[in-house]
Order: structure tokens, then C-alpha cells, then sequence
């Protein structure tokens, strides 16, 4: 008898483990797109060092991190950290002049504001709040594990210039301090949409449907197993192009900034608005090409978030994902990555799209290029 209830116990344990499975990777598919690519994918899934580190917690590397990561069972309660904007209802534009200058790969970019912390990622695990590293949301401050395709503009309540233009949602993980505080960042973010850096042709990105997912850059990344420095790097402000790191620079002089970008792809497969492993059904462009396998072209994003630095400078900082050790040898900030969910009015997005990224014309900040652009005076103070 002990032994079939012992079976039944294992039975049921099996089967509750396997939905939840299914739960947590849920559709991927982009319903009703008239976009089609027929080839396999065939780039290399950055994930791929992704380990069960945590198999005691059932959880990959990439969301409560591997020793030393910042989850919610070892994190500051959200509750007690500071909150940014709340963001308006309200879809705001105003005039405009005309864009700044003809043949311009740097067409389009918007400001946002940071919104909160919380140990949500509705990419990796959609619909379970409080099973990721600590994050830091920009942009739509409604954005929890909660967040789907079907509601990120329905929810939304945007602290991102135009108001409910854009209700995309944007995050990284938390940046904290040598003693495990987080820091905020400034205010105000910039987001470029850019064209003609990975694929030569911008006449040929296409707005992102509604509710695509993608994440850039690997949470995992070390020291021994360092990411791409032309896709993802930090530098102290004001430094060149070339002094850009792989980690947090630990020597940035008091009073100066602290700057991080991350550069998405900007290749699609055509297909699927996310993939199992979150990157495989997107890919960065090659020698002025999408990929084949990802012919669909769109707008390439890139991060631009930075921070001010206090009297004690940056020796000892770390992002929540870091799983290594952090030493004056080993600095933190290897794990660099970006999250981004497409909640533009698409009718806004192609106007951008046309009059500043296909025309390659430099729109300058918030301006659509037609006349109009993006208010951000709600945000500005606060």
C-alpha cells in the first residue's frame, strides 16, 4: 500500500512540474503576420551556457542568477526601494520642426523615465511574479510578470515621451552599489531607433507587431566568458568610444556618470513574437544582411541608460544578474543584458518609421519627422 501512495506522490509531482513547464513557455507564434520565413534558424543561441545552477529552485541562471545573483529570497523587499514616475494615460504630441540633417544612420530616438524595481520578467518567466533577479523598468510602469502582448497597452501607463504612443516596455537588471544598494539611474533615458548599422538598406524595416519580445545580451556572461564589446559595454561619461568596457569601470572619478549601452538585433524570423530560448527567433545583421533565416528587418534599438556617480566611485558595483564573484580583478557588470516588448501605436511607429528611418534622415529627439513630435513635458519634473 506505502508503495502505491509512494508511485501516486511521484505521479502527481511529475505532472505538476510538466503544466508548469507548459505554462511558463506558452505561444510563441506571431498570429496573422504577413511576414514568412521558411528557412531554419541557424545562429548560435547565446543562452546555450544556461545551466540548471539552480536546480534546488527549479530556475535557470538567466532570471534568480547562479551564486551571487540578486533574487527575491536574498534582495531588499520591493516595497522599501524608491519609485520612479507613474506615467499618464494620455497620448501627447505637440509641434515640430524639421528633421536635423539628411543621411544619418542616427534617425530616431525617444526619452524615457525608470518607472520601479521588481523581481518580475514577463520574457522568461511570463505570469510568475517574483521568480526574477531584481530589474529595473523603464518606460511603461504598469510592466509586471503579468505583462503579455495581449494587455501591454490596455494596462499601460507610460513615463515615456508621447505618453500612450509608447507603451513598450523596456528593462535590465538592477545596477547596486559595494554594499548591495540599488542605484538609480537618472531620470531620463535615451532609446534609439536607429537605421543602417546592422543592415545597409533601412528602406526595408517593417514595424514590429505588436507584443515582439527580445532580449540582448547574455545573464550569464563572466569574466572568463566575456560578451561582444561593439553590442554591449559601460564607460565612465564623457570617455571615448574606445575606453568602453566588457564590466563596470571601477575607476569613474566622483561626480562624473556611469553610462551603459546595449545594441539589440535587428533581424526576425518573421514568425514567432518570442522562441523557448527567448533570442533564437531574432539575430543581429552581418556585413550589411539580415540572415536568411531572419530576412525581416527592423529598427535597431539600443539602450542608453546612465547614472550618476556618488563620493565613494564605482569600486565594488555589480548588476543583480552577476553570478561571479566581485573583486577589484573580477568587476561586476559581465552579465550586461536588455529586455524590450514592442508596445508602440503602430500608427505611430510608422510614422517614425517612414519620415525619419526610411527617408535616413536624423528626426533629433522625439520629433516623428512630419511635423509633429513626442511631448515629454509631463515627465519632465518629478
Amino acid at each position: 500500500m506505502l508503495l502505491y501512495r509512494s508511485l501516486g506522490l511521484l505521479l502527481t509531482c511529475l505532472c505538476l512540474s510538466a503544466c508548469r513547464g507548459d505554462q511558463a513557455t506558452g505561444d510563441t507564434s506571431a498570429q496573422n503576420l504577413s511576414y514568412s520565413s521558411h528557412a531554419p534558424a541557424t545562429h548560435t543561441n547565446p543562452y546555450g551556457r544556461q545551466k540548471q545552477v539552480l536546480a534546488r529552485q527549479g530556475a535557470s541562471t538567466h532570471v534568480n542568477g547562479g551564486h551571487g545573483a540578486l533574487g527575491a529570497e536574498s534582495g531588499p523587499e520591493v516595497s522599501t526601494l524608491p519609485r520612479g514616475v507613474a506615467g499618464t494615460t494620455h497620448l501627447l504630441l505637440k509641434p515640430a520642426g524639421p528633421p536635423h540633417r539628411d543621411n544619418s544612420k542616427d534617425t530616431f530616438r525617444t526619452r524615457v523615465r525608470w518607472t520601479h524595481y521588481a523581481y518580475d520578467d514577463p520574457i522568461v518567466y511570463p505570469g510568475q511574479p517574483g521568480r526574477a533577479h531584481l530589474h529595473l523598468f523603464l518606460g511603461n510602469a504598469s510592466v509586471d510578470a503579468l505583462t503579455t502582448k495581449d494587455n501591454i497597452r490596455s494596462r499601460c501607463r507610460s513615463a515615456a515621451a508621447g505618453g500612450i504612443a509608447n507603451c513598450s516596455a523596456y528593462w535590465i537588471p538592477a545596477l547596486l552599489d559595494a554594499q548591495g544598494n540599488v542605484v538609480n539611474p537618472r531620470p531620463m533615458s535615451l532609446i534609439y531607433y536607429k537605421a543602417g548599422y546592422q543592415v545597409q538598406n533601412p528602406q526595408d524595416s517593417v514595424v514590429p507587431p505588436q507584443g515582439l519580445q527580445i532580449v540582448a545580451g547574455d545573464a550569464n556572461a563572466t569574466p572568463d566568458q566575456p560578451q561582444d564589446r561593439d553590442r554591449f559595454f559601460w564607460n565612465c561619461g564623457g570617455s571615448s568610444y574606445d575606453a568602453r568596457t566588457l564590466h563596470i569601470p571601477t575607476d569613474c572619478a566622483p561626480g562624473s556618470t556611469l553610462a551603459l549601452e546595449v545594441r539589440f538585433p535587428a533581424c526576425w524570423n518573421g514568425r514567432d513574437l518570442t522562441s523557448p530560448d527567448h533570442t533564437s527567433h531574432v539575430s543581429y545583421g552581418h556585413q550589411g544582411r539580415c540572415p536568411s533565416s531572419h530576412p525581416v528587418v527592423l529598427p535597431n534599438i539600443t539602450f542608453n541608460i546612465m547614472w550618476d556617480v556618488g563620493p565613494a566611485g564605482t569600486q565594488g558595483w555589480r548588476l543583480a544578474s552577476d553570478s561571479y564573484s566581485i573583486t577589484p580583478q573580477t568587476p561586476g557588470g559581465y552579465s550586461l543584458h536588455a529586455d524590450w516588448i514592442m508596445g508602440w501605436d503602430p500608427q505611430i511607429a510608422k510614422r517614425f518609421l517612414q519620415h525619419c528611418n526610411h527617408a535616413f534622415k536624423d528626426c533629433g529627439v522625439d520629433n516623428l519627422g512630419d511635423g509633429e513630435a513626442l511631448d515629454f513635458s509631463f515627465a519632465e519634473q518629478g
